[in-house]
């Protein structure tokens, strides 16, 4: 990149890993809702904690930063204004639950990568009785099975408690979660209903950690009533 940026009239670099970025940012998941970031933005060290999840955070928040700075913001105020950084509907929300456990809501959309990435950040942090409630990925066309097969196994590979699938794929997602010798409680259906509501409501641990991720046309955020109380806790509807 240094020889792009020498044919630039201005550039701004980011990396995680090159140290010499003009802006160079590492993060590490310290709990559901602790994002720790460490690095420096140009000659600015960055030490701070935010109340995020998810480490792919990190990315947007360095192209945020890189923007800030291209229009002359100042360093400094652009670092202490990360701390107001807020998730919008849908995405990575971390809720409390009126028995002491968190979900984190992760539903506006879905497919592989992000899947991925979820799992790849819960897997760092101690989670209480963890759990997960996944909705179709759409949208896949021919590769629909195969990819919900592969989700199927990063899901089997990590020790949740329970696992639910809501979608047309539950078979391929099944087979996946077998291939990784998953043996716990599994929880499947083609889709939403209330016979499912009511089995999650009495299978789900509400004061353990519940992940919910999956596309938006499954509507996952019908499931939060069971947890939250609407009033004081409820997401706005998107």
């Amino acid at each position: 990149y240094k020889e792009l940026k020498s044919k630039c009239e201005r550039a701004i670099t980011f990396s995680t890993k090159n140290e010499s970025a003009d802006i160079f940012l590492k993060s590490e998941q310290a709990g559901i809702s602790n994002l720790h970031l460490q690095g420096r933005v140009f000659d600015v060290k960055v030490d701070t904690n935010l109340s995020l999840f998810g480490e792919h955070h990190v990315y947007n928040i360095m192209v945020a930063l890189a923007f800030g700075s291209y229009l002359n913001i100042p360093v400094v105020k652009l670092i202490k204004n990360l701390n107001a950084i807020q998730t919008p509907w849908g995405r990575c929300q971390v809720f409390k639950t009126e028995a002491g456990g968190a979900i984190l809501f992760d539903a506006y959309n879905a497919n592989l990568q992000s899947n991925k990435a979820l799992l790849e950040s819960a897997k760092k942090i101690d989670m209480k009785c963890p759990q997960i409630v996944l909705g179709e990925m759409f949208e896949l066309g021919d590769h629909a099975k195969k990819m919900h097969f592969e989700l199927g196994r990063a899901v089997g590979e990590l020790e949740f408690e329970t696992v639910c699938f809501i979608g047309e794929s539950l078979s391929s997602f099944e087979n996946g979660l077998r291939s990784a010798n998953f043996s716990k409680n599994l929880i499947i259906s083609d889709t939403y209903n209330e016979k499912l509501a009511i089995e999650l409501k009495n299978v789900l641990n509400p004061s353990g950690t519940i992940l919910m991720k999956g596309s938006r046309g499954i509507g996952l955020e019908k499931l939060l009533p069971l947890w939250l109380n609407e009033a004081s806790n409820m997401p706005s509807t998107y």
